[in-house]
């Protein structure tokens, strides 16, 4: 309870600065007007999920004494290898870490970062401009990364989405429910849990008034035992909002269908919620569905098993005043087939989110989730649009492509800074983190 009450003065006192800005999981920073700088440049960080593609001096990347000096012996999961992408010079550093990184944040200093992982074992913590690997964490063994962390108001603590590894649904979703970790800055120790009440929590935020967290969680499973599927078992996607100060849970949002799991989310405020949601089938339903377009498109290669992502719908939560769940989005499924992140922007009040299959990004009105834009990116180049960040400089956004570059986009217009796109291989990814440099 001491450490509790030590978070809730320290939320307090967050509260006043928060409209100026505040950060969240994956290196946004929630920025108005009076922070503008036009001449602030970034640091792009970028887990590249597929190393074995990577060579270096005629060989492996991941077999080089150069990159793979953090690697534990005996070390058997998969390893991420990591971009810092200077936008400066366009010059790029790498390293490879033993973890199924997914997400990277970075402390608002900029002098400390975590790389946690998505159902591996390992969390790490490394310094943002080398690349150093500081702390090595193993999690207890029933537990696994949940794929997102973010710092909290006191600079010296951060939340952590931490589920329980999957396994066969018990009958009973409790049973499954992962986690909030608490966890020191310096050492990753856990110091206390918070109860999100949901399975497999994914991505968590931090609203902007620095009073809630805002979780999405999967809410699947492995199946039943004796029985099977093509995808993972969904029991109870969820929306989870706790209250910073002492973890209780202020509201909880489970659909009548489970039928989607429920990824990634940009949650500003109580009103201003929107979660991203997942949803596999066959090869063959979204090829049916593609084959509406005139135009020649590149298949789903990020799927697995003849699967694909069905289009869903975005969910706009709004817990303010009662509780106003809705479905917003395109009316052109075609649209918003593989959602995959997301952000959102206070000063024109819009959510941006991307679609990598089908190579768009909409943009969505804060206020009720009504489209405003629809923006295809493969004739620009922008190909598999994946990771979104705000830029520091208060003025744009940054957008990676799963294989390579990242493109600049000017806020509110959305015209492509064309000049300031960076143009590296990022070898996949989700999420892309910027920060000022």
């Amino acid at each position: 309870m001491q450490r509790r009450a030590f978070l809730y003065s320290m939320a307090a006192a967050a509260t006043a600065a928060a409209s100026l800005s505040a950060r969240r999981s994956h290196g946004d920073t929630w920025t108005d007007r009076e922070s503008v700088d036009p001449d602030r440049r970034a640091a792009y960080y970028v887990p590249g999920y597929h190393p074995e593609y990577a060579f270096y001096k005629g060989g492996s990347i991941i077999l080089h004494p150069d990159f793979n000096s953090h690697i534990p012996a005996g070390y058997k999961d998969r390893v991420t290898l990591m971009a810092r992408v200077d936008e400066r010079d366009g010059s790029v550093r790498r390293n490879v870490f033993p973890v199924r990184g997914h997400d990277i944040a970075v402390r608002a200093d900029g002098r400390h970062a975590v790389f946690n992982s998505q159902n591996g074992t390992t969390m790490v913590s490394f310094d943002p401009v080398s690349l150093e690997m500081d702390v090595y964490l193993e999690f207890e063994a029933s537990m696994a990364g949940g794929g997102h962390s973010v710092y909290l108001p006191d600079g010296n603590t951060m939340a952590v989405t931490e589920r329980q590894i999957y396994r066969p649904f018990s009958g009973r979703a409790a049973d499954h429910y992962g986690r909030i970790g608490i966890r020191d800055n310096t050492t990753l120790k856990l110091l206390e849990t918070y109860d999100c009440q949901a399975i497999a929590p994914h991505e968590v935020n931090l609203t902007a008034d620095g009073k809630h967290l805002v979780v999405a969680s999967y809410g699947s499973t492995n199946w039943p035992e004796h029985e099977e599927g093509p995808h993972r078992y969904i029991v109870e996607p969820a929306i989870s909002v706790l209250e910073l100060a002492s973890g209780k849970l202020v509201d909880r949002y489970v659909p009548e269908a489970a039928d989607s799991e429920y990824r990634h989310l940009a949650a500003y405020s109580l009103d201003r919620i929107f979660v991203l949601q997942n949803a596999k089938s066959s090869f063959k339903d979204v090829h049916e569905l593609m084959a509406t377009r005139d135009d020649v498109y590149l298949p789903d290669l990020l799927g697995e098993d003849n699967l694909g992502d069905v289009p869903k719908p975005v969910v706009r939560a709004d817990f303010s005043s009662g509780r106003d769940i809705r479905q917003v989005g395109s009316r052109d499924a075609r649209q918003m087939v593989r959602a995959q992140s997301i952000t959102y922007d206070p000063v024109h009040d819009e959510v941006i989110a991307s679609f990598t299959t089908s190579n768009y990004l909409l943009v969505l009105a804060g206020a009720d989730g009504s489209l405003k834009r629809a923006i295809e990116t493969t004739t620009m180049g922008l190909r598999l649009p994946r990771g979104i960040v705000l830029h520091p400089d208060g003025l744009h956004y940054a957008v990676g492509g799963g294989w390579n570059d990242i493109y600049l986009f000017e806020r509110g217009s959305h015209r492509l800074v064309r000049e300031r796109c960076q143009y590296t291989y990022n070898f996949e990814h989700s999420h892309i983190t910027a920060v000022a440099i």
